[in-house]
């Protein structure tokens, strides 16, 4: 839990679609012994990115404008990009992209990644609707 305060998890479960205050939190957190403990000190993002940056990898969606026969298209790809090195995997267009789609792209990179035998434990992930529950797992 470290670096995940009430407020920011009363934040995400709103975010899901529950209303919970944050006494609520941390009653549930400090009843099953995940409170906080003397000298604890929450990790700083930087910290965090160092210590995972090797086994982390950001996705984002990314569109370019292209002249087509049909006139101006917007062309969506995703972006893979390693944290530790910055290797980047790039998946192909697409017009319309739909889960099915985004789903296959999460399997060509895991291929990828299989292929060149890179770790990935922490896939992070904006909360664009165009992706699907499957895909947010390494």
């Amino acid at each position: 839990m470290t670096g995940w305060g009430y407020t920011k998890i009363v934040q995400a479960m709103r975010r899901l679609g529950h209303n919970i205050s944050r006494q609520t939190v941390k009653n549930v957190l400090v009843a099953t012994g995940l409170g906080p403990r003397p000298h604890d000190t929450p990790d700083t993002w930087s910290e965090f990115l160092k210590r995972h940056a090797d086994t982390m990898w950001q996705c984002d969606f990314a569109c370019k404008r292209k002249w087509t026969i049909k006139g101006m298209v917007d062309l969506y790809f995703m972006v893979f990009i390693h944290i530790g090195s910055r290797w980047i995997w790039v998946s192909p267009y697409t017009a319309s992209p739909s889960g099915d789609w985004t789903t296959q792209q999460a399997r060509n990179f895991d291929m990828f990644l299989q292929e060149e035998k890179l770790p990935c434990t922490i896939l992070q992930c904006d909360q664009d609707t165009k992706y699907v529950q499957r895909l947010m797992t390494c």
